[in-house]
């Protein structure tokens, strides 16, 4: 596997502090290494394998990960109030863009709430499986997907933690997002109380998961490729935001 060491991805400042880097080998099988930009204080694991290794390292387990987000306790029941959420802060929705979706559980809800969906993932078996079940799904990362359409909702759930470029991601849903659409965005936070009691031993701090947020970097984020938060929401890992396009 071939690895880069990544600028950061928000203000691509090449000054970092280290955060910490773990005496276990959780990180492909050495040690995982977090970086802290001294600009932004966005988090990131580096060195990381370049992406189209990483891609190839996780072919092997895309049928797995399909039927695990497709069979996990109550995931329609979840997404079905996500939406509806969502939902209660649009205007009048017609239309639903779900970033990294997944076994596509939130657009089959979305669907039938009525609305119009699509989404896209790099995983091209769930892709396949969602076309066959009527779903406009798209294989290709978020950042070079190219669809001339804006979306009155776009969602965004627990995906912002494994792209290799979220920025960009939240610049590209900017672009496809119709003037006072609303955005719903789901991700891990450190900080959190998980994070606090288990330290660098923290569950989230492993494969695939490339960038760590503190809330008011990832807020920084959402604002500056142009959106206002309405809601923002915190469990004991996760933090749940929504956020409408303003300019």
């Amino acid at each position: 596997m071939r690895w880069e060491e990544p600028p950061c991805n928000f203000c691509r400042t090449a000054a970092y502090l280290a955060v910490f880097d773990t005496i276990d080998n959780r990180w492909y099988g050495r040690p995982l290494r977090l970086l802290e930009c001294a600009q932004c204080k966005l988090v990131f694991a580096s060195p990381r394998p370049v992406f189209e290794d990483y891609l190839q390292w996780l072919r092997p387990q895309f049928v797995d990960a399909y039927y695990r987000k497709l069979n996990r306790p109550h995931v329609r029941d979840i997404h079905r109030r996500i939406v509806l959420q969502a939902m209660s802060y649009a205007q009048e929705p017609k239309t639903l863009f779900d970033v990294g979706t997944g076994a596509g559980t939130l657009l089959l809800e979305a669907k039938q709430l009525g609305l119009e969906v699509a989404g896209n993932d790099i995983n091209s078996f769930a892709v396949e499986q969602l076309w066959r079940k009527g779903i406009r799904a798209y294989e290709c990362p978020t950042n070079k997907l190219k669809i001339d359409e804006c979306f009155d909702i776009i969602t965004c759930l627990d995906y912002l933690e494994h792209t290799y470029t979220p920025f960009e991601d939240l610049f590209w849903i900017a672009e496809h997002q119709s003037s006072g659409g609303i955005l719903y965005l789901k991700t891990l936070f450190l900080g959190c109380p998980d994070h606090k009691r288990e330290g660098s031993n923290w569950k989230l701090f492993h494969e695939t998961h490339n960038y760590y947020y503190w809330p008011s970097t990832l807020l920084t984020l959402i604002e500056t490729v142009g959106y206002e938060i309405r809601y923002i929401r915190t469990t004991n890992a996760i933090i749940h935001v929504i956020a409408e396009r303003v300019r």
